[in-house]
């Protein structure tokens, strides 16, 4: 069985996929619809060459955790959404 964090990481996955759409990604990524729909369905595993790209379709990365301190991520399109609607919630 996975640890948690290998939970959380397919979990992350699969929610941005249905964020970005599978054709959308799919597309990024020079492969077929039903391609990603079997990496989504754990029925064929992704390509190491593939990984990196997905990674970036969606609009992650991996960075190494050299802290004990925990970090958020996000793109900068997220931040400036957060931002923005900090700044409507404080006026």
């Amino acid at each position: 069985m996975p640890d948690a964090s290998a939970r959380n990481l397919q979990h992350l996955i699969l929610l941005r996929v249905s964020q970005v759409g599978m054709q959308s990604v799919a597309e990024s990524l020079e492969v077929a619809t039903s391609t990603v729909s079997r990496w989504v369905s754990c029925q064929q595993g992704i390509p190491l060459d593939k990984l990196e790209d997905l990674f970036e379709v969606l609009g992650l990365y991996v960075s190494e955790d050299s802290t004990s301190t925990q970090e958020i991520r996000v793109s900068t399109a997220h931040y400036e959404a957060l931002r923005t609607l900090a700044r409507e919630a404080l006026d």
